[in-house]
């Protein structure tokens, strides 16, 4: 009897430490569940704030419906337009409105503005990164002339088709990507951009200017083929 007692009284002890052990293995999954959840939401990168208001110089449009940025006085070096100032929207970037700013490197665009006016932000000579709206239906001549750009806007918007005269003038592109959608390259859009080595065209263009990549003299061969078989003009 007293081996059988022994044994009993066994059994149930080890039936309980594998209980517990289960209950134990249980909670620390979900445990490690929930703290993967959380370390997955900590990695996902935090919406970029808008840059204040107080940064800005802003007129009404014409039908004081919305609001022209005159200029920025900040001196951050990532700049996020905001989509509203005092209450309205944000509609356009008036000429020259960061020219010559000599600490911007980063700059986002808000969804909803609509131009973008003549030399915008020529001579940012250390803007490398630019986020365009879908909404932009017009980007100024010399928009981008003399910036610190080494490769294409992100977020080209599909209404714009025409890249203006002196738009990426003397900028520090390399491997230019045009996208779909582009039918012309006007005077100068593309010149004096020593470091450019390749040129992909997209299948939409039509029409490129002799000058349109002039000065731009280390354009591989096989790119300046594929200039030249829409322009037998064209320059480098």
């Amino acid at each position: 009897m007293v081996n059988k007692k022994s044994i009993m009284v066994t059994v149930i002890a080890l039936a309980m430490v594998l209980v517990f052990v289960g209950c134990s293995k249980k909670a620390e999954a979900q445990s490690n569940s929930g703290d993967s959840g959380s370390a997955g939401g900590s990695a996902r990168t935090a919406e970029l704030p808008s840059t204040p208001e107080s940064d800005f110089t802003v007129v009404l449009t014409q039908d004081s419906a919305g609001v022209i940025i005159n200029k920025y006085n900040g001196t951050a070096a990532v700049v996020n337009i905001p989509s509203t100032i005092q209450g309205l929207p944000v509609r356009e970037l008036n000429n020259s409105s960061f020219i010559n700013n000599r600490t911007i490197t980063s700059i986002v665009i808000s969804e909803g503005v609509t131009r973008l006016g003549t030399q915008t932000f020529s001579s940012c000579i250390n803007l490398t990164s630019v986020t365009l709206p879908s909404t932009l239906t017009s980007i100024g001549i010399s928009s981008f002339q003399g910036t610190g750009l080494t490769s294409f806007p992100n977020s080209w918007p599909v209404g714009i088709t025409t890249i203006e005269r002196s738009t990426f003038e003397n900028t520090n592109l390399r491997e230019l990507v045009i996208p779909e959608g582009i039918t012309t390259i006007n005077v100068f859009a593309f010149g004096n951009c020593n470091d450019l080595v390749s040129v992909t065209l997209p299948s939409t263009i039509i029409s490129i200017s002799d000058s349109a990549f002039q000065g731009s003299r280390n354009i591989n061969l096989a790119s300046q083929a594929a200039i030249k078989a829409i322009n037998l003009n064209a320059r480098f």
